[in-house]
Formats: structure tokens, C-alpha cells, sequence
């Protein structure tokens, strides 16, 4: 049967065929909503968003012009994309299409952390693979954007359309999820690929529960898929709160809806076993998480619930309207997501029209849902309660990240409402009157839409948290003195740029591997010895910088910081020691100083305090050495006869091979002695000497090293697994195998059904 059937009008086809229709206005309204990035070769990642990436002065990128520095200071986090989410689509390619590896260690930033520890890589995205496959990017990450808000418009149209039954209705929901405030809010921002699956999670848990349909397993495996794209797509406070309230409300819609206990457990039991698979299938990038978790500095170490005032109320509806009239102190200026005044309307309706839904338990459902979501947002619910609450308290910014599932519970009540306008539903109100619903539809409309996206949230949005896209770039567009260092890449080695320069993680877009970073997760001794020592500075607490390129320079060589590039016309008097080894687009100074990355020493020092430490480093950094604890000695007699050794001279390695999750190199040991590789310490290395299985010291407070009992030439290798890896790929590969079985014996009972239909 033919989809389009001849002499059928658009009307008629719509109706016989709200699928098809959701699908293909869908399409329509992200084309007019994304028309800047899809005709007019903008871009959600474009330069511009951000005023700093590769420099912090002049322009932004090498070719891009110093007059789009400044276009977008409106913006949506900007630093979260362009600081961490395109270094990572880099990093991510690299690994699986040029080394065939799974990215788990990250090594261009902090020196070396982990990488799917951060659980905000979104590798388990299905979308994340567009920017994989597309190399990071700018036009890849704009199909993703595209692609995740078409998701959205298709998904919301589905969820109308089973809630009410209303094509109608369901189309007109599927064009205004293109156009919610969220979107103009997050617009480059990785909460999108988070906020985009929310629909579809309400969507297949209530297909998943309905213990009536005889789909309720394929919906099962759109359950799954839905979950896991949303838990890795970059974000992972959002990605909970969604999960949990939006699968909360099915399980209770199903539960209410039951007639008897049995049905209540076989509901209970649907669920139990889909979250079972979940857990499993995730199990790699949580595990990995709370392995990382243990002893590392996180950003988010003491968090404080922040809640809207509840005179903020509008707000959640449009920020542009009701900016002007709302108070402004720091957590209600940014605003927060925003659903539209269209369902602020919708909303008033179904309060007014309540005796319609009485009997529909979903309904309540929802309507319970917004009282509790909105308790949370503006504070009805105390902030201590939630502070109590084990992983909300570590969710700090509430009022945005409950947000989320608040406007998807508020668009579907104003569909409620909308639906109730008429006893006998939209779809007369289209056939009655059909001539008066498409005029005013396109005089009104899509008028107040388009002026609303052009000349509202996309060009002068007064909210701080507005983002217009900004003109396509080559985001690793080629830089003189990048290309001069890496040219000059004999011997592994780290970079850095002073102020802003290489925002974040920007300099693993080009391969250099930084000491800085924007990860949220990080070595704890590492971010202790970096903001102790002389010269160096946490700002925010959070991001590392180099404050006095001159006091700083021990421990930049103890880092293995060769290159320090610096604007043109830089102070060299505040940078006394270093070589100036070029002038172009950089000034690049050269540390004359720098430590190899890895090296041997048959002398050790004894130094148990890290301010003991910085003072020494300071005093004896021009030379590489090997400082241990006294915990480190403790039952090794061959480590504690180092301590009062004559000391030969310092050994460098040689050979390196630097992998995704491994490093390896040749060393040359002339004596008794211990192997120092200046890369993060993190649980999860193995160290093998010739094959053998070494234990693993932590040398110089935060790095790696191993002690070699005998003298010799050696092949070392260090390798990274996360903490609980191999349970991590069991649980994987099991819930894997749960999931082909299921697949099998469901096409099994199927064509069972199929043979018995046939034979009565």
C-alpha cells in the first residue's frame, strides 16, 4: 500500500497518516527554525560563540576575522562546547578511527587524566558518531544539532499523539518543539543532545508499560536506546533528573491505570528488567565515573541548591517577554529554559478545562509531576530536603536542571488544554473550520515565530544566555607557530599558552598535549601541587593558569612544558630564562630547562608534605629528580637504600610510543634505580618492565614511576584501565547478550503467531 494514495488531499493523508505527517513536518519546522545554520553557512559551533579558543586577543581562530570575536557575548556556556565538547569530538576520532581504540584515558589535558571517567564524552550517543565520522568537525557538529532538534519535533509529536490521539494537534506539537525556549537557551550548549531524547523516554516507557500492546518489546528496545543516548549525551545532572522524573511519571501512570496486584508487578517487572539492561549497558562510562570519583577533585566538590524565587514563575514560560519585570541577582539574571507563551496559554486552558480530564489518569499524573518539578525549581521544596537527597545533592544549579522535565511535563499539559477548547476536539475545530484555522495559522503563527527567532532569541535576546549562531570555521585551522612546535617533535613534550589562550582543552584539537583543562575530574595531588606552587593560579577554583611564566618555570619543567606560547608583543621581562624560538601568529618561548617526559634515577629523596615538595622543586627544579614518600618505602629495602645512593647522572628515555591508553618507551637503567614517567597517576594503571608486572609508585606527588631492582636496558609500559573495568565489560557484555536473546526469542514467538494466524 502506497503511503500517498492519488486524488488524497494533504488534509486527508495528515489524518489517515499522523505518522508520516509528524515525520515530515518535522522536518519543515527545523529547516525554518535553523535556517541561519542549514542556507547561510552559520554554525552552532562557530568561533564567535566563545571571545577566546586558540587566542585570547585579536581573534579567536587562525582566519578568523578579529570582528566576530565579540558577536555572541550573549551566550549559552559557551566555554562547555568549545572548552571541552570539541576537543573531545577530536580526541574521540582520533582514537577509534586513526588507532582503533576505545578513548579511556586523556592525555592532553592535566597532564594526563581520564577521559571516559568525565562521563560527559558522549561516546554511547548514537548521534555522538556523526561528529566521529565527520572528524570534530564544525559541519559535523552542526548535523548533530540538527539532527538531535529533529529528534525532539518527531518525538513530541508521537507523544501528543498517543496521549490524546489527536493528529491535528500532534502536528501543531511537533512544529512548536522546534521553537521551545530550551533550545535557544542551551543552543550550543551539550545539555541539547541531553534535552532532545526527553520526549522519547516518556514516549516508550508509557509504550513499554502498556500491558495491552503486543509492541511493547520493540518500544523496550526504543526504551533502551533513547535512555542510553540521553545518560551520554554530555551532560550527566540533567541526563539523570531526566531519566528519573520522566521514567518516574510512566511507571506511575502504568501503575495507576492497573486493575489488579498481578498487573502491577508484571509493570514493576517490565521496568526492572529494562533498567537492569540500562545499568548493564552504561556500566563502562558509570563505573568508570565512581572509579574516578574516589580521590579526585572534582569541580563539583561542595554544592550549594540554587532555587528560583517563586516571582520568577513566568520566567519558566519566556524569558524575553518577562525579562524587564523579574529580579536580577545572580540565579535568576541567566534566566533558566524557557517552554513559550503558547504553553503558558495551552497551561491556563487545562486548568480552566480540568472536568475535561477528570477520568484520565495521565493527566494527574502530570499535573503531579509539575507541582513537584516546580517545587524543586522555585523553591516550595526546602533546599535542605533535596541537599539530603543522595545524587541530587550533588546537582547544584536546580532551578535549571529540573527545568527540563518540568517544560516537557508543561508542554503536555497545555496540549491537554488546547485539546479541550472544543467538546469534541481540535480535529472538528480543523474540519469546521478549516479556511479560518490555516489563515489565522499563517497570519498569526508563523509571523509571531519567525519574528520571534529572527528578531527576538537570535539577534538582540536580552537574556545573557542567548546564543545566535555565528559564521562556519575550520576549528583546527592551520596556526605558523602551532606547526612550528609540532615540526620540531623529537621527544614528547607539553604546551601551554598564558591568559586565555587555548581555552580549556582547544590545544588537543591539534594534538598538543596541555596541562590544563576544563574536565571536571581531575587528579586530586595534581590540582594540589598546581595551585600551591609559585606563579600558578586556580581560577574558579577550577581552571589551571600561569599567572608568572618566571616563578612558575620549575614546575613547568617538572611538567615537561617546552614551549610557553605568548602574544606577539609579550613582556619578555616577565618571562626571564626562557628562549624565544619564534614570531608569527605566537611568540613561542622555549624552556631551556624542560624535564623528558620519562626518565631513570638511581637516587631518590624523601619528601612526605607537598609544601615540602614545592619548595624543594623550586630550589632544584632545573635538574629531574625522584621524590617519594615515606609510605612509598615501607617494606621495600631496595627503594630505601636509594635514598643515601651516589647518584649517577639522570637518564633520559628514549623510543616513545604514546597511544589513546598507553605509553611505552625504552629506558637505560645503569644501576638499581626508579623509572619516573611525569603523567598523571590515576587507579587503573598496570606497569610492566620487559613483560614483567611492576608495582606502581606515585613519584613527585601526582606522577608515575616504578622501582628496577637490576640494572639494564628496559622496555616500559604503562596501561590504563578504568577502576572496575573488567566488571564494567562483564556487566556490558551481559546485559548485551540479554538483549540478543530477547531479540531472538521475540522473532522466535512471533513467527510462531504468525504460522498459527495462517493454519485458523
Amino acid at each position: 500500500m502506497r503511503i500517498w494514495q492519488k486524488g488524497l488531499g494533504a488534509k486527508e493523508w495528515s489524518i489517515r497518516h499522523p505518522i508520516p505527517a509528524i515525520i515530515l513536518i518535522s522536518i519543515l519546522a527545523v529547516v525554518i527554525n535553523c535556517y541561519p545554520v542549514i542556507f547561510c553557512g552559520k554554525s552552532f559551533v562557530s568561533p564567535s560563540c566563545l571571545p577566546w579558543l586558540v587566542y585570547d586577543w585579536e581573534s579567536p581562530l587562525p582566519g578568523v576575522s578579529p570582528d566576530e570575536k565579540y558577536v555572541n557575548q550573549h551566550g549559552s556556556d559557551t566555554g562547555a562546547m568549545m572548552g571541552w565538547d570539541i576537543p573531545a569530538g577530536f580526541i574521540e576520532s582520533r582514537s577509534l578511527l586513526e588507532h582503533g581504540e576505545l578513548p579511556l584515558w586523556d592525555r592532553y589535558g592535566h597532564a594526563g587524566a581520564t577521559f571516559i571517567g568525565q562521563a560527559i564524552t558522549m561516546l554511547g550517543d548514537p548521534l555522538q558518531l556523526i561528529v566521529i565520522l565527520g572528524r570534530g568537525s564544525a559541519v559535523a557538529w552542526d548535523i548533530k544539532f540538527l539532527a538531535a532538534k529533529y529528534i525532539f519535533c518527531v518525538g513530541f509529536g508521537l507523544l501528543i499523539l498517543r496521549l490524546l490521539g489527536s493528529g491535528p494537534l500532534s502536528l501543531a506539537y511537533a512544529v512548536l518543539a522546534a521553537y521551545c525556549g530550551a533550545f535557544f537557551y542551551i543552543a550550543n550548549h551539550p545539555v541539547f543532545f541531553v534535552f532532545c531524547y526527553a520526549p522519547w523516554i516518556l514516549l516508550s516507557g508509557l509504550a513499554l508499560l502498556d500491558l495491552s500492546s503486543e509492541h511493547y518489546f520493540r518500544w523496550g528496545l526504543v526504551w533502551l536506546a533513547v535512555n542510553i543516548g540521553c545518560f551520554n549525551g554530555g551532560h550527566v545532572e540533567p541526563s539523570v533528573v531526566l531519566i528519573g522524573g520522566l521514567n518516574l511519571a510512566a511507571v506511575a501512570y502504568a501503575v495507576a491505570i492497573c486493575r489488579t496486584v498481578v498487573d502491577r508487578l508484571r509493570v514493576f517487572g517490565r521496568m526492572a528488567i529494562a533498567t537492569f539492561l540500562f545499568l548493564g549497558l552504561t556500566a563502562p562510562v558509570w563505573m568508570s565515573f565512581l572509579g574516578a570519583l574516589d580521590g579526585a577533585y572534582s569541580i563539583h566538590q561542595e554544592i550549594k541548591v540554587s532555587q528560583l524565587s517563586i516571582i520568577d514563575l513566568p520566567r519558566i514560560f519566556d524569558d524575553f517577554i518577562f525579562y524587564p519585570f523579574l529580579t536580577s541577582h545572580y540565579y535568576t539574571k541567566p534566566a533558566s529554559p524557557t517552554a513559550g507563551l503558547l504553553v503558558l496559554l495551552g497551561c491556563v486552558v487545562s486548568v480552566i478545562k480540568w472536568k475535561r480530564w477528570k477520568r484520565d489518569p495521565f493527566y494527574w499524573v502530570n499535573s503531579g509531576a509539575i507541582v513537584l518539578l516546580g517545587g524543586c525549581v522555585f523553591g516550595w521544596v526546602p533546599a535542605f530536603i533535596l541537599a539530603a537527597i543522595p545524587l541530587l545533592n550533588r546537582v547544584g544549579h536546580i532551578f535549571v536542571d529540573f527545568s527540563y522535565p518540568l517544560i516537557i511535563h508543561l508542554t503536555i499539559q497545555s496540549a491537554y488544554g488546547f485539546c479541550s477548547l472544543t467538546k469534541q476536539g481540535v480535529e472538528n475545530l480543523y474540519r469546521r473550520h478549516q479556511l479560518v484555522c490555516v489563515t489565522t495559522l499563517s497570519v498569526v503563527s508563523l509571523p509571531l515565530f519567525f519574528s520571534l527567532f529572527h528578531f527576538g532569541l537570535y539577534n538582540f535576546g536580552d537574556s545573557e544566555w542567548m546564543l545566535t549562531p555565528g559564521p562556519r570555521a575550520v576549528l583546527d585551522a592551520p596556526s605558523p607557530a602551532i606547526n612550528q612546535i609540532k615540526a620540531s617533535q623529537s621527544e614528547p613534550f607539553r604546551m601551554s599558552g598564558l591568559g586565555w589562550s587555548f581555552y580549556g582543552d582547544y590545544a588537543a584539537v591539534y594534538g598538543l598535549e596541555d596541562i590544563r583543562s576544563c574536565a571536571p575530574l581531575s587528579s586530586g595531588e595534581y590540582i594540589n601541587l598546581v595551585r600551591e606552587f609559585p606563579g600558578m593560579n586556580l581560577s574558579d577554583d577550577w581552571v589551571i593558569r600561569i599567572k608568572n611564566p618566571t616563578q612558575a618555570r620549575p614546575l613547568l619543567s617538572l611538567l615537561n612544558v617546552k614551549y610557553l606560547l605568548v602574544p606577539p608583543r609579550y613582556d619578555l621581562n616577565d618571562a626571564i630564562g626562557y628562549n624565544v624560538a619564534g614570531r608569527s601568529d605566537f611568540m613561542v618561548l622555549e624552556n631551556p630547562d624542560v624535564w623528558p617526559r620519562a626518565f631513570f634515577s638511581d637516587k631518590i629523596t624523601i619528601i612526605s608534605s607537598n609544601e615540602t615538595f614545592v619548595e624543594y622543586l623550586a630550589k632544584n627544579g632545573k635538574q629531574p629528580f625522584v621524590a617519594l614518600t615515606k609510605e612509598e618505602l615501607v617494606g621495600q629495602l631496595g627503594l630505601q637504600k636509594l635514598e643515601n645512593a651516589d647518584p649517577t647522572d639522570v637518564i633520559p628515555a628514549a623510543n616513545y610510543q604514546l597511544l589513546p591508553n598507553s605509553t611505552a618507551f625504552d629506558v637505560h637503567a645503569a644501576a638499581a634505580g626508579v623509572v619516573c614517567l611525569t603523567e598523571g597517576q590515576a587507579k587503573g594503571f598496570t606497569a610492566t618492565a620487559n613483560g614483567e608486572a611492576k608495582p606502581i609508585l606515585t613519584v613527585n606527588r601526582a606522577f608515575k614511576g616504578i622501582y628496577l631492582d637490576q640494572p639494564g636496558d628496559y622496555h616500559i609500559q604503562f596501561i590504563y584501565r578504568p577502576p572496575h573495568w573488567r566488571s564494567a565489560c562483564a556487566l556490558f557484555w551481559l546485559s548485551t547478550t540479554g538483549v540478543i536473546s530477547l531479540v531472538i526469542i521475540n522473532l522466535v514467538a512471533a513467527r510462531r503467531r504468525r504460522k498459527g494466524a495462517i493454519i485458523r
